[in-house]
């Protein structure tokens, strides 16, 4: 994260740690995994399922978006 941070910064942009997280696709999906600290200390959380535009995506070892929150 340090130095995706550090390009962001350059390019006179931020990461919004309140609605930002993070979610593992794939093989090791189920795998716990060290925490992402910014250079300020602030840590995203690792969720299971997460929105985006309006699709939820679940935590899974291929890509599968849930229905259960489907309007």
């Amino acid at each position: 994260m340090l130095a995706c941070e550090c390009e962001l910064i350059w390019l006179d942009k931020s990461v919004n740690f309140s609605e930002s997280c993070c979610l593992r696709i794939g093989a090791r999906c189920d795998i716990s995994v060290a925490g992402v600290n910014s250079l300020s200390g602030k840590s995203l959380p690792w969720v299971i399922e997460m929105r985006y535009l309006g699709v939820f995506i679940v935590r899974s070892r291929s890509m599968k978006c849930s229905r259960c929150n489907a309007c």
